[in-house]
């Protein structure tokens, strides 16, 4: 399974591995807005769905190497998260059916997406939750993603604030909801001030928008 993974890979990173950073060399954007970052595998996830078995793939933008020109980032620049869904034959060789090339997240060139949680979001399909954002004077905005694939793309399917500018007091706390039947599992979205919890609201994805969508203001 690490081989197929490792083709996979391979066949995205035309620029080769930096071994002394451990990371794939690539660039993200079209024209000037193209920038260079290297790319960190976190660990694969093989799971099943349905009477099928799947290889998960996600690689983080490195924000930590020193001293390299390419890899220099300003706050506003942001970091990026490569995804991929795998079949693996019986004779080890790949195929992806789903995939998301420099989806943008966070600053500074950190997507914020190499802890992600690696999550299932309902029978036949799974993703990563994890929180990106950044500080500008003095004032962190933070959003919580949910990078899963939809169709052959991965896409963020929640895009929710974890901590807005206008009350930097409060923090929204987004996690998965026990499952339910259908298609996708419903997210359980919070409130919180002071570290006490105000309210619980429960968001149905949207299969109109592709998202999951909150109805009412917390």
């Amino acid at each position: 399974m690490k081989e197929a993974v490792a083709t996979a890979i391979r066949a995205h990173y035309a620029a080769g591995y930096d071994e002394v950073n451990r990371c794939w060399r690539t660039e993200r954007g079209e024209g000037d807005q193209a920038m260079a970052y290297c790319m960190r595998p976190l660990r694969e996830q093989v799971v099943r769905e349905g009477d099928a078995t799947w290889v998960y793939v996600a690689l983080a933008s490195a924000s930590d190497i020193s001293g390299h020109p390419d890899y220099i980032y300003g706050r506003a620049d942001t970091g990026v998260m490569d995804a991929f869904k795998l079949r693996v034959a019986a004779d080890g060789t790949p195929t992806v059916v789903a995939q998301g090339l420099g989806m943008p997240f966070g600053s500074a060139g950190d997507c914020g997406c190499a802890n992600a949680d690696f999550v299932q979001v309902g029978p036949r399909a799974h993703g990563w939750m994890f929180t990106s954002g950044g500080t500008w004077q003095g004032a962190t905005v933070a959003s919580h993603a949910l990078v899963v694939p939809v169709g052959r793309t991965f896409k963020d399917v929640a895009a929710m604030p974890r901590y807005v500018e206008e009350d930097p007091a409060v923090e929204y706390r987004l996690a998965m909801a026990p499952p339910t039947a259908g298609e996708w599992y419903p997210l359980e979205y919070s409130q919180w001030r002071d570290g006490k919890r105000v309210r619980t609201t429960r968001i149905t994805f949207d299969p109109a928008s592709g998202r999951y969508r909150a109805t009412g203001a917390l």
